[in-house]
């Protein structure tokens, strides 16, 4: 299935090829991160010289627009536009604390509903799931 992501904030496409590329800004470091772009696929190739350890909480920021990608409802999440090939348009929310799976895919049309992938969606129960079913 095809997945093109986009910034929320200026609809840049921020998957050009077959990754989502975000910009990670950690400790005064900043990087282009690599995503795959299945929702539930949580690969990151990130530059050689970088570690990121898991339970790190990474900034998360549109390569084009440069704006922060984290998510109003909940500071631990940042959050993109998706179309499929289909035309279908949802928001992906995903978690930016490093190592953490949990990716909630919200679709608005014909009526709301959530998809959720990963090992550690509870984390986030009291704010997405009562928000957006």
């Amino acid at each position: 299935m095809d997945w093109i992501y986009s910034c929320p904030k200026c609809t840049a496409i921020v998957n050009p090829g077959p990754n989502v590329i975000l910009l990670g800004r950690r400790e005064g470091r900043e990087v282009l991160l690599a995503f795959h772009p299945e929702p539930g696929n949580y690969e990151v190739a990130v530059p050689h010289n970088i570690a990121i350890e898991k339970g790190e909480v990474w900034e998360l920021f549109c390569p084009v627009c440069h704006e922060n990608l984290t998510f109003a409802a909940e500071d631990k999440m940042v959050a993109l536009n998706m179309t499929t090939g289909a035309g279908d348009w949802h928001k992906v929310l995903f978690s930016r604390v490093a190592g953490e799976k949990a990716t909630f895919i919200v679709t608005q049309e014909p009526e709301p509903r959530v998809e959720a992938h990963g090992a550690d969606l509870s984390q986030y129960d009291h704010t997405l799931w009562i928000k957006y079913t």
